[in-house]
């Protein structure tokens, strides 16, 4: 069947003015799973919901990748139940298992009421085999259409209509992290072009320092540099046109056997830590490798702001944060960044047999109560007003860069179909690990995407 054309979730500036992105919530990340129900303990909340009590609660069941946050998921589901009567029942496991979990359950048609996804392709699938609900409606009448940021509804939007809010989500880039106290030692100045990264890279490796802390065990995280080279060798027409099957695209242009040649020279060029792809950034062996100043550098989402304060507060105060360097003069491209407005999407299962309950939680996970807890621990809910209370200089330069971007290009995997997206990741993968040239690796990514056409 024909793949049906993907929503437009690469942001242009006017979807992204006035927000400003922060840290996620994360305390730490490790693997993690549980499942919980709501406290029996009522507790005080300003937040009203779509529901009110009922004679015969209900348990509605939430899955999300998220058990970092379990204490603030715990605080609303409390705050769900006092008003509502309902219980929570929560199956909180990390990412990559997450993302096996959920597709297990969506193919056996035994989705939870509420999954959390990253909206983007796999968010269109759910949609086109009709496993999720049109939450228009919900939205309209809660109001809750008016609270979030335009620039997240637009992200969980398809052809109208909203299936997906980023309620308990997070606005996130993906900056270069630096190592200000290095960089300071070597006289370094943050590079602002790719010859002067690559100045910068030869000269930390002249004194034994690795200058990027890469761990690629889950393939997302070399997915980033690919993806700043894409972007920056070809802007953003080159994957636009390629993943929308517009325009004369195709995988196999020069932007994306460019990136590919410079991952590959970069990794040559000792850049990189040995073994790479077997390293694993979420048991934390990338940031350990910029704690005890092995590393100099490393593109990650914000949200590893707030896990550095929580593993190594004293270390949070050495860190710089710089948009990735451009190509030559192509001064442009460097208000184009990798990032989100809002991740941790929610939406509701088709099979869910009481979807006014789900939504109330969805919504509470979106009340002043609830993002007020999650800012305190790092996490921006992208909600209307949310850029006022963030005062944490770090995170205000990190909000900047998605302020200031002109284009805001959401992360391959996310934006691809579910198929499409894994051979994004294994082909990267293999770039990074020489075992596939880049003109194999755009062939082979053209052909699925070829294949997914039919």
């Amino acid at each position: 069947m024909k793949r049906k054309a993907l929503i437009s979730v690469v942001l242009s500036m006017s979807l992204v003015l006035g927000m400003t992105g922060c840290s996620s919530g994360n305390t730490k990340e490790t693997e993690a799973a549980g499942t919980t129900t709501s406290s029996e303990t009522a507790a005080t909340s300003t937040a009203e919901t779509t529901s009110e009590k009922v004679s015969e609660p209900v348990t509605v069941s939430f899955y999300s990748p998220l058990p970092t946050i379990q204490e603030q998921y715990d605080s609303a589901a409390s705050r769900y139940k006092d008003a509502t009567g309902n219980d929570v029942e929560m199956t909180l496991i990390y990412n990559e298992s997450y993302k096996d979990k959920l597709k297990v359950s969506m193919a056996s048609n035994s989705a939870p009421d509420i999954f959390a996804h990253w909206s983007g392709g796999p968010m269109n699938s759910y949609i086109q085999e009709d496993l999720i609900i049109d939450l228009t409606p919900y939205m309209e009448e809660s109001g809750l259409k008016d609270r979030i940021m335009e620039s997240s509804l637009q992200m969980g939007t398809y052809d109208g209509k909203i299936y997906a809010v980023a309620a308990g989500g997070d606005l996130m880039v993906f900056p270069l992290f630096y190592n200000k106290e290095i960089f300071a030692q070597y006289n370094l100045e943050v590079p602002e072009t790719l010859d002067e990264l690559e100045t910068v890279c030869d000269t930390l490796k002249e004194n034994g320092i690795i200058p990027f802390a890469l761990a690629n065990l889950n393939k997302w995280t070399g997915s980033a540099y690919y993806m700043y080279l894409v972007d920056r060798y070809g802007g953003p027409d080159a994957f636009y046109n390629a993943a929308n099957r517009v325009n004369g695209g195709s995988f196999e242009d020069e932007a994306f056997v460019k990136a590919g040649e410079t991952i590959q020279k970069w990794v040559n060029n000792g850049y990189f830590p040995d073994g790479v792809n077997g390293l694993d950034n979420s048991t934390g062996q990338d940031r350990q490798l910029l704690y005890t100043g092995k590393a100099a550098m490393f593109i990650y989402p914000t949200s590893v702001i707030a896990i550095i304060k929580d593993e190594m507060p004293d270390f949070a105060d050495k860190i710089g944060i710089a948009t990735f360097p451009v190509d030559g003069d192509d001064k442009e491209a460097a208000k184009r960044v990798v990032g989100s407005a809002g991740s941790n999407f929610l939406s509701i299962s088709s099979n869910c047999e009481n979807p006014d309950a789900a939504f109330a939680f969805i919504e509470e996970l979106a009340s002043e109560d609830t993002v007020t807890e999650m800012l305190e621990v790092g996490r921006c809910v992208p909600v209307n007003g949310i850029v006022d209370k963030v005062t944490d200089p770090l995170r205000q330069n990190a909000l900047n860069m998605l302020q200031d971007a002109t284009y805001v290009q959401l992360a391959y995997d996310q934006y691809l179909s579910p198929v499409l997206g894994e051979k994004h990741k294994d082909t990267t993968q293999e770039l990074f690990g020489l075992t596939m040239t880049p003109e194999e690796a755009a062939k082979a990514m053209e052909a699925t995407a070829k294949e997914q056409e039919k």
